[in-house]
């Protein structure tokens, strides 16, 4: 376990907001329930990679972000989505949590069993990916430009355990419109 993590999550921190010096003493850097900016549950029917992708755009309108860190977030977001639908059992949801400066993306779905290997795959990310292999980059060039969370969770629809995968991204303080944490 890296830092003040949450119990049972995996981290490969890029910039890790531990140590930073905005989180008080004794308080977990990483966003809980309590910190839950937005959700957007995705379906089928909808383009759930398109959708959350768009719902990322729409919701960074509200900061200070340059648009490159903006593409590089609609694109992590992406990826994770698809990740969702293609690998993991719907309900799926893309949660955004504002903590502690930092705004976190989390794509949740219902692929409890699928927990552990997809933290064998974040760990394996850390390294280039296989250059002969058909799949497996999303996940690693994901890690290259964001911290990375995959931890257990609860959905609020139903309430059906599942997992989530996060991106950080932190936010320039003097732009942010979330009250101070």
């Amino acid at each position: 376990m890296l830092g003040n993590q949450t119990p049972g999550s995996s981290c490969i921190p890029h910039s890790s907001p531990a140590g930073t010096g905005d989180v008080p003493a004794g308080v977990s850097p990483w966003p809980g329930p309590e910190h839950l900016f937005c959700r957007l549950v995705l379906v089928q029917r909808c383009r759930p990679a398109w959708l959350a992708r768009k719902e990322a755009r729409l919701l960074l309108h509200g900061f200070d972000i340059a648009e490159q860190t903006v593409q590089s977030v609609e694109e992590a977001v992406t990826e994770l989505a698809s990740n969702a639908q293609r690998h993991a059992p719907a309900p799926w949801q893309l949660r955004v949590y504002a903590s502690y400066g930092w705004l976190w993306f989390a794509l949740f779905d219902a692929g409890v069993a699928s927990l552990e290997q997809l933290r064998r795959r974040v760990r394996a990310a850390m390294g280039p990916p296989d250059p002969l292999a058909i799949g497996g980059r999303g996940l690693f060039l994901v890690q290259s430009a964001f911290s990375l969370i995959v931890r257990p969770a609860v959905s609020e629809v139903g309430g059906s355990p599942g997992k989530e995968v996060m991106v950080g991204l932190p936010l320039p303080t003097e732009a942010s419109p979330l009250p101070a944490a």
